[in-house]
């Protein structure tokens, strides 16, 4: 569904779901809205976001329709976080990409605009992987774990994203997490499949060898341990 579909039902589900029960409540939802690819033939949300004419027709479609569709998802990710300020129940949201949008075949609206895309650079690598995460909590939340909530966070890879959540929250977390958070002190960022990382001196390394290459072989293993030798059961099942 469209966005605003997507944000009002989650709310929904949000004040159904804590007025039937004052436990933690978890919710973790994926909007497919922003997704590409997007038309290259018209512009479907009917805003100008570039200047015309300084794109060819089919890349001016592209960021047009990529535009508009951020622009509906930050009106109604406003809308949502609105609706959880003022509550007395504390809330911690977290907002994150996945990947950076599609632009184009071959990525010729990349092109285009001139962004370097080599991941043999660091500016390649941030420009072709990066994207943004926000942890927002409300008045109740800062109050009850006695955090801000404000200011940059780091340069990390998604699998450290938990980490600086508990972080703000000022919570430890299981073993697992103290260990990753010991390897995100050393390498904040590692590429999939370990091909290349960011050290904690903002080094951007490609193919990384010695006791950096041990670290993310070891980080992998652990991985690999955690997804293929524990299941997990609700606690309800495991009462019975």
């Amino acid at each position: 569904p469209r966005d605003n579909v997507l944000f009002p039902e989650m709310l929904r589900q949000y004040e159904e779901a804590v007025a039937q029960n004052p436990a933690p409540y978890f919710n973790f939802s994926v909007t497919y809205q922003g997704h590409g690819p997007y038309h290259t033939d018209e512009n479907d949300w009917g805003e100008s976001y570039v200047e015309p004419g300084r794109f060819t027709p089919e890349t001016e479609n592209i960021l047009n329709n990529y535009f508009g569709s951020v622009k509906s998802t930050g009106d109604e990710l406003a809308a949502f976080v609105d609706s959880l300020r003022s509550q007395d129940r504390p809330v911690v949201l977290v907002v994150f990409g996945d990947h950076n949008p599609w632009m184009g075949e071959s990525n010729s609206g990349y092109q285009e605009l001139g962004l370097n895309l080599d991941l043999g650079e660091k500016e390649g690598f941030f420009n072709y992987y990066g994207t943004r995460y926000l942890i927002w909590a409300n008045d109740a939340a800062k109050k009850v774990l006695g955090g801000d909530f404000t200011g940059e966070g780091p340069d990390i890879s998604p699998c450290f994203l938990m980490n600086v959540l508990f972080d703000q929250c000022g919570w430890e977390g299981p073993a697992y997490m103290q260990y990753t958070r010991q390897l995100m002190a050393a390498l904040p960022v590692i590429r999939e499949g370990g091909v290349s990382c960011v050290t904690a001196a903002g080094e951007y390394v490609v193919q990384p060898e010695g006791e950096t290459a041990e670290k993310i072989l070891e980080f992998r293993q652990v991985e690999y341990y955690m997804r293929h030798n524990f299941q997990y059961k609700d606690l309800a099942d495991s009462e019975q």
